[in-house]
């Protein structure tokens, strides 16, 4: 169990083991003020002393031993509140005391806190006291006759309301500390396994741009000895434009390259300003259909930490939607509420359902082999940067990006604790 929620789950057992205090002490108030039952006073105040002395004890212990981390101490915890509770009963009637069904609540603790063996451990000791105290106990007198007819129904009644009581405040609120803690283990075991697919995209990314170096030399080396053949060509505007995007091959697979050698280290911190500069002008580089809005209220002079990451998604999303809707694309950049906000809208088919509902599953393939890959590694890093990305499909598609500026600032190292 995580540590956290161990010392949780304690903390509420401490707390219960208050209640019990307050309540015994309360019930053998009631029951010798009203009821006229003769008890053993001092007894029970020697017990709850002892139970007073023990919580205050592993109060201190939890804040300073690491043994708290193990089962067995929970379970000596219950140990000893089944010990306390049958020497309770042992002065108070032992079996005709109609509060003997509260040992299941210990029970019902040890199935959720602790491994099985313990729990059966724990099922043998309640077994143990109950039959103890059927035949070792001070029998309960009444100091006035004529009081005993309804009383053992009535706390049995008492009983069940507080065992109902405990089990839905106490017991579900630990159980579900215990459910928070597995969802967590879950989330980072995905975490885990989306980081190793991307690393193993970026080697495989990374080894496929080295191989590509060469081809497109090939193709650039033949396509001037074509033009030195062919003159006429070289004023032909698809010759240029082939050449242009040779060049920015070359440049894509150097950047990756570049940034697969440098993968340790960190990015340097960049302006706001500078960062929406460099991607309006690769905007209008490679995607002329594509106009870019800066909200005059935003603040370019802040320094983020991790603008290659956010260039990568926001160029990626663009280049999906200028390939969507040539011609039409929108790109909006501004802050709402602590967030650096982008609203990208174009006017093509819109993005599928298959690749809107799986998005954020890696291991998810698509009925196209690349069709939505690139939107799922853009919003696999901007999760990284804590932020969201969604979408809306009506007359093209708008996808909303939502990044906080407090993660933009942060180290890479401190975002991912």
């Amino acid at each position: 169990m995580d540590q956290s929620v161990k010392h949780k789950n304690l903390r509420l057992l401490l707390v219960l083991r208050w209640i019990a205090i307050i309540g015994t002490l309360a019930l053998v108030w009631v029951a010798s003020r009203f009821f006229y039952m003769v008890i053993p006073i001092h007894l029970i105040f020697v017990t709850v002393g002892i139970m007073i002395a023990f919580n205050l004890l592993s109060f201190v212990f939890i804040k300073r031993s690491s043994f708290t981390e193990r089962p067995v101490f929970i379970f000596l915890q219950l140990v000893f509140d089944i010990l306390i509770f049958t020497s309770i009963l042992f002065c108070t009637g032992g079996m005709m005391n109609p509060f003997t069904g509260l040992y299941l609540i210990q029970i019902i603790l040890a199935a959720i806190l602790l491994p099985p063996v313990y729990c059966w451990v724990t099922v043998v000791l309640t077994g143990a006291g109950y039959l103890f105290i059927s035949g070792n106990h001070i029998p309960m007198h009444y100091a006035h006759h004529g009081h005993s007819s309804d009383l053992h129904y009535q706390g049995m009644i008492v009983s069940y309301l507080i065992s109902a009581v405990l089990v839905a405040y106490f017991v579900v609120k630990m159980s579900n500390n215990i459910r928070k803690r597995d969802l967590t283990i879950q989330q980072m075991t995905n975490q885990m396994k989306e980081n190793a697919l991307v690393s193993e995209f970026g080697l495989v990314a990374a080894n496929t741009a080295h191989e590509l170096g060469t081809p497109l030399s090939t193709i650039h080396l033949n396509l001037d000895d074509i033009i030195q053949d062919h003159p006429k060509f070289d004023k032909d505007q698809r010759i240029e434009k082939i050449r242009s995007q040779i060049r920015r091959c070359k440049h894509i697979i150097t950047d990756t390259l570049s940034n697969f050698r440098q993968h340790t280290k960190d990015d340097a911190p960049q302006d706001l300003g500078a960062f929406i500069e460099k991607l309006v002008e690769k905007s209008k580089q490679y995607y002329p259909g594509v106009k870019v809005t800066v909200d005059k209220k935003l603040d370019q002079s802040a320094e983020i930490s991790s603008s290659k990451l956010i260039e990568q998604s926001i160029t990626t999303i663009i280049e999906n939607s200028a390939n969507a809707s040539p011609g039409d694309v929108d790109v909006l950049i501004f802050s709402k509420d602590e967030h650096l906000c982008f609203c990208i809208q174009d006017k093509g088919n819109g993005v599928s359902d298959e690749v809107i509902n799986n998005i954020s599953n890696l291991e998810v393939p698509f009925s196209s082999s690349t069709m939505g890959m690139g939107l799922k590694l853009a919003n696999f890093m901007i999760k990284r940067l804590k932020g969201t990305l969604t979408f809306e499909v009506e007359n093209g598609t708008k996808a909303d990006i939502r990044i906080p500026f407090e993660s933009l600032m942060m180290e890479p190292a401190e975002r991912d604790e």
